[in-house]
């Protein structure tokens, strides 16, 4: 079979809010995420963590140091301690190169 190819840069930007429960923001969890995971510098890598996440892998799913992250207005699987709401999405194509 016979193929035309091409290499596509997709560049995705997405503005969410995300709620996170509010003892996340305590010493003790900031420190129990520094020794489980990573060392983090305070609760706003918390909340970019969170968002990559969101983005990545949606609604309904399961992250260490989170727990389970749900999108408003979907019906959560589980019981949800974050929560995110996607306020814009934009995406942009770009042909890199042609293939055939």
């Amino acid at each position: 079979m016979d193929t035309i190819q091409r290499r596509v840069r997709v560049t995705i930007e997405r503005e969410l809010t995300i709620e996170l429960p509010a003892d996340f923001a305590s010493d003790d969890y900031l420190q129990q995420f520094c020794d489980g995971l990573w060392d983090i510098d305070g609760i706003d890598d918390v909340f970019c963590y969170a968002a990559e996440m969101a983005v990545t892998h949606g609604s309904n799913s399961q992250h260490d140091g989170l727990g389970w992250i749900c999108e408003k207005g979907i019906p959560p699987t589980r019981p949800i301690k974050v929560w995110f709401d996607t306020l814009s999405d934009d995406c942009d194509c770009e042909i890199i190169t042609h293939r055939f």
